[in-house]
């Protein structure tokens, strides 16, 4: 099969086609050799999974135009998009999601009848960019019925489905041995061979409400008491640890079950594995990522590479890694902790929430305690997300915020942040260091160490955190001199 885009419609800045051909291959299961990009190609600020998505189905809208052609193949390496089949090249028109939800309560029985689980209640839960949720009761396993959810695959299986789905179980197995927050994998699939016509994975369901329901309508008793439940499973994460830096995924074993390993990070485009650290230290692993990166003859950020490298040096010198420890002692961290990943319950007698889980593990990681120990920004923060000025120049990072800009936050805000830093200062000595001082430079440059640069956005970021260090480099030694 042969499939012809005609991106010039898109007027898309030049870039590497193969970075193209990744994508389309990724999301059409068809060989990159099979795609022909003859004008344009994705600009490198398209980063899977935050906008990836919207710009291919842009791309697969204009394969019905007469500039395009789909060529009928039955080839086991190439995806057959035929008019007949319901999950044919016309549903790429549309968003996965919407179309999961009006078809999966009719699917989702089937698939649970087939398994021989009796089932009530099938019930919507929620969406995010690359799957759709629902949860049911499976009256079957205990007396009393257990309450699980289903996550289902947006898109079509791909060569990479098995490998996702079996890391994000072989995680939740870990975690189950030593956390109480995370949900407990059942079984998955990772083929589209079912009533589902989708890759999908089971496991408990946690109970309560997510806390980004009602975190508006909290007040600020509750909001500190939740920030500071919070604050204890942060701690709890610290305790399990690894041996290593990286993503959480599994080691595939011949004839054994899944372990889970720890997985250096690599490019966004999946390709190409980052350096090890040879002595451990956190300084060397941030240069050893750098000259990677000045190396790399995909990347096009050398310049800032080479001045972030000077700024590790310089770093080192005063003293920003001593006691920060080694990428060889790392601990569990969460990346995508927040409200909406959270929940919670109001105990009955007391009316004090608790929260009853923690989801979304998939991009699980293992990171040095400095790295993962930040503030607890998303809980007080709120106000800085609206405002213009900052995010016309901001990632999204509250650790890219200007010192001015924090300082502009509402009196509650600061108030609530204050009361939570007090407690998590209270809970771990090395908080208010690793937030806010010399952690937040190491995250700084460890950002564009591991995640490179992919937008303009970044571009001015970096060159705003040279600037910064000059100014905070000239305190700091004129302060030492006096």
């Amino acid at each position: 099969m042969q499939t012809v885009l005609n991106l010039a419609p898109f007027n898309f800045s030049s870039s590497s086609s193969s970075s193209l051909h990744t994508y389309l291959s990724l999301y059409l299961l068809i060989p990159p050799s099979q795609i022909h990009t003859p004008l344009n190609s994705l600009t490198r600020s398209i980063k899977y999974p935050d906008l990836a998505w919207k710009i291919i189905i842009l791309v697969l809208e204009k394969m019905t135009t007469p500039h395009n052609t789909i060529n009928d193949d039955h080839s086991p390496d190439s995806a057959n998009l035929s008019d007949s089949d319901p999950d044919s090249a016309s549903e790429y028109n549309d968003n996965f999601c919407d179309i999961l939800e009006q078809r999966l309560p009719h699917d989702i029985p089937l698939l649970l009848d087939s398994l021989g689980i009796r089932h009530e209640r099938v019930t919507y839960l929620g969406a995010g960019m690359t799957h759709v949720v629902f949860g049911f009761d499976d009256v079957f396993t205990t007396s009393s019925g257990l309450q699980c959810a289903i996550r289902v695959q947006a898109w079509p299986a791909s060569y990479r489905t098995r490998r996702e789905l079996t890391s994000q179980a072989a995680i939740l197995e870990h975690l189950v041995r030593h956390l109480t927050c995370a949900p407990r994998f059942i079984r998955m699939q990772y083929s589209d061979d079912n009533p589902l016509r989708r890759a999908y994975m089971i496991t408990t369901r946690i109970r309560g409400i997510c806390v980004n329901d009602i975190h508006q309508y909290l007040s600020r008793e509750e909001e500190v008491q939740l920030g500071k439940a919070v604050a204890d499973e942060i701690l709890a994460f610290q305790k399990v640890t690894f041996n290593a830096i990286g993503s959480l995924v599994a080691e595939q074993v011949e004839g054994a079950k899944p372990q889970l390993s720890v997985a250096r990070f690599r490019q966004w485009e999946g390709l190409t594995p980052t350096p090890e650290s040879t002595s451990g230290s956190i300084q060397d692993w941030l240069v050893s990522l750098l000259v990677w990166r000045i190396k790399d003859e995909t990347s096009r950020e050398g310049g800032d590479c080479e001045q972030l490298k000077e700024m590790v040096a310089e770093m080192h010198r005063l003293g920003y890694f001593q006691g920060m420890g080694s990428v060889h002692s790392t601990t569990l961290s969460h990346p995508n902790l927040h409200y909406g990943n959270i929940m919670a319950d109001r105990d009955a007698a007391t009316g004090r929430w608790a929260i009853t889980g923690i989801i979304d593990w998939d991009e699980a990681l293992a990171m040095p305690r400095v790295m993962a120990n930040r503030s607890l920004e998303w809980i007080w923060s709120g106000p800085l997300y609206a405002d213009q000025e900052l995010a016309m120049q901001w990632t999204g990072d509250l650790d890219f915020v200007p010192a001015a800009k924090m300082a502009s936050l509402p009196d509650d805000r600061r108030e609530l942040k204050a009361r939570l830093d007090e407690y998590m200062a209270g809970l771990d000595p090395t908080y208010m260091d690793h937030a806010y001082g010399r952690g937040r430079w190491i995250r700084r440059v460890a950002k564009f160490a591991i995640g490179g640069w992919q937008d303009n956005r970044d571009d001015k970021m970096s060159g705003w955190i040279l600037k910064e260090w000059a100014r905070v480099r000239g305190q700091t030694i004129q302060g030492r001199g006096r």
